[in-house]
């Protein structure tokens, strides 16, 4: 696949030590690489809360883990160190993205993102910005090569694999405020109808977001174009166990809402649906293998009217 490895520490929790003569995915992943050797293969715990990581030691490649002022991104009027650049520009310059893209960001718009973290987070037009806790930015840290290359990856026709995680568009230190920083794609701008290029964009007619997991943790984040605020029935609200009629209007609706993410139909083509499987199974495989958890599929609908 590409990846010049010397060694394969943990990639994933496991019940039981990987046996010699059962080779482990990352033994099948890199077969026939000269420098590879399972037997030899380190199996250890790193990363923040104990949580395992996979730490593929590269040819010459190692974790960029100090701010690079040699390497600055240009970042609400001022030049901003950033982390690991060398990957992440190379995700910009395959989408066609100016280094200049933040250039007229403004951190005074950052605003509670609303996810379980409680970081800050804006919206940019085409991208996202958000703050990184001290877990996320070490994950950055220590994946930015082997994501770079899962999210650019091609086949042997030149062809990109696809992928539908959100790509990161750099990494970045403030040294005023002595947080770090990520953008990426917004994987739900506003849409802009056919031929009138970017001055015609627009909110759309009616657009719903969905946040899905899989599990009773699916969710509608707008509907309508409307944002559906959360209400959770945790253990401390009695009120809320004793049936709904003691719930409020929001508490319904934010339930509402659960129950149509978790049964809406999204209609797609044979071959759309084909790609979204492949795309879905390879990321989660490359998620699983590096230990990371919490991932989740975000939807958008868009009901376009006659006049679009």
């Amino acid at each position: 696949h590409g990846y010049g490895v010397e060694a394969v520490p943990t990639a994933r929790r496991r019940s039981r030590a990987p046996s010699v003569d059962e080779p482990s995915r990352w033994a099948r992943l890199f077969e026939g690489h000269r420098k590879y050797n399972p037997d030899k293969s380190e199996w250890r715990t790193m990363g923040a809360g104990g949580s395992r990581r996979a730490s593929i030691i590269e040819d010459g490649w190692q974790p960029q883990t100090k701010p690079d002022n040699n390497v600055q991104l240009e970042c609400a009027g001022v030049s901003l160190p950033t982390y690991n650049d060398p990957q992440f520009s190379k995700i910009r310059a395959g989408l066609n993205i100016p280094d200049s893209f933040l250039f007229d960001f403004d951190f005074n718009k950052m605003g509670a993102g609303g996810g379980k973290g409680g970081n800050l987070l804006a919206i940019h037009g085409d991208y996202v910005v958000k703050e990184m806790n001290t877990t996320d930015h070490n994950t950055l840290l220590n994946c930015a090569k082997l994501y770079a290359d899962h999210v650019l990856m091609e086949d042997r026709n030149g062809n990109q694999y696809g992928t539908m995680l959100c790509k990161v568009l750099c990494h970045f230190y403030d040294p005023e405020t002595g947080k770090n920083f990520m953008a990426m794609d917004n994987v739900t701008p506003n849409p802009v109808p056919p031929g009138l290029g970017d001055k015609g964009r627009r909110p759309s007619a009616n657009r719903s977001t969905y946040d899905l997991k899989g599990c009773a943790d699916d969710k509608t984040l707008t509907w309508n174009n409307e944002k559906v605020n959360e209400v959770h029935k945790r253990v401390w609200n009695a009120g809320m166990w004793c049936g709904q009629c003691l719930w409020s209007k929001e508490r319904k609706n934010y339930y509402a809402g659960k129950l149509n993410a978790a049964n809406t139909d999204f209609h797609v083509t044979e071959t759309q649906k084909e790609k979204i499987e492949m795309w879905i199974k390879r990321d989660c495989t490359f998620l699983s293998d590096l230990g990371l958890m919490d991932y989740s599929l975000m939807v958008s609908c868009l009901t376009l009217g006659a006049t679009i």
